[in-house]
């Protein structure tokens, strides 16, 4: 194996969005190893940023896969044009009664309309801008719109071309993506670019944007909290994100000699 690509939320990082110091520890041995490091997370760059600076992953693949870079430099970046970006906030709010919830990544920055001091709640997320969205103008990573149905969810994706719609596992909320931004789209961008095959990958993760890296990597893995569609299409399942599972795999895997 020469490529590590690791969902944070539920996976990496424990349910109180902490690393442990075990974890930190493995994964340095794994990079003395000669093993590339990847996050490849739903999270916007600037959410994921406290996580990014104690790791400092080789690659970071973000916003689902949308924005793919390699120490620091885009590889690669799939973003809804000002347009489109406005269409899916339209159409998202014309299938509300009320004010659908509304979160919008952008190169930069994290948009949201819900709550003021997102820190209270999640505070290892970064900054993260309050707006009603009046009039927003900007391209976008990724947008997702709190909804009743997934065929709500179908209605928005349709209002512009290219876009596809994901549900976060136990949530009303679904991100809206271009087609070709997804973290096993971006692995495959990262193997071409970088000559290594994803044959030599080893892919962990817990919910439905993790399949597909979990099914086309060498070897993937599931977390044994994982929805039950990934724990299907998984290699192997190790133990739950609270117990380190990540850590624990790789030790056995890579660090047992």
């Amino acid at each position: 194996m020469r490529l590590i690509a690791v969902d944070l939320d539920d996976t990496l990082l424990r349910r109180d969005k902490t690393l442990s110091a075990y974890t930190l520890n493995i994964l340095s041995r794994c990079r003395e190893k000669g093993l590339l490091i990847a996050f490849a997370t739903a999270r916007n760059e600037c959410n994921a940023g406290v996580h990014i600076a104690k790791v400092r992953p080789d690659v970071v693949i973000s916003s689902g896969g949308a924005l793919t870079r390699v120490h620091g430099e885009i590889l690669n970046i799939c973003q809804f044009s000002e347009d489109e970006t406005a269409a899916l906030i339209d159409a998202g709010r014309a299938l509300s009664s009320g004010q659908p919830m509304i979160t919008v990544d952008t190169l930069d920055a994290h948009y949201e309309n819900y709550r003021t001091d997102p820190t209270s709640e999640d505070p290892d997320w970064g900054d993260m801008i309050h707006t009603d969205f009046s009039g927003f103008r900007a391209p976008s990573l990724k947008v997702c719109v709190s909804l009743a149905s997934p065929e709500d969810a179908a209605k928005v994706a349709a209002a512009v071309p290219d876009c596809e719609w994901l549900r976060f596992f136990g949530t009303d909320w679904y991100r809206f993506t271009k087609l070709n931004a997804s973290k096993d789209g971006a692995l495959a961008v990262l193997s071409a670019q970088m000559g290594i095959p994803m044959e030599d990958m080893i892919a962990f993760g817990d919910d439905y944007g993790d399949i597909g890296m979990i099914q086309s990597c060498g070897v993937g893995v599931a977390m044994q909290n994982a929805i039950p569609e990934a724990l299907a299409a998984a290699d192997a399942i190790c133990e739950d994100c609270d117990q380190d599972g990540v850590a624990r795999e790789l030790e056995r895997r890579f660090l047992s000699d």
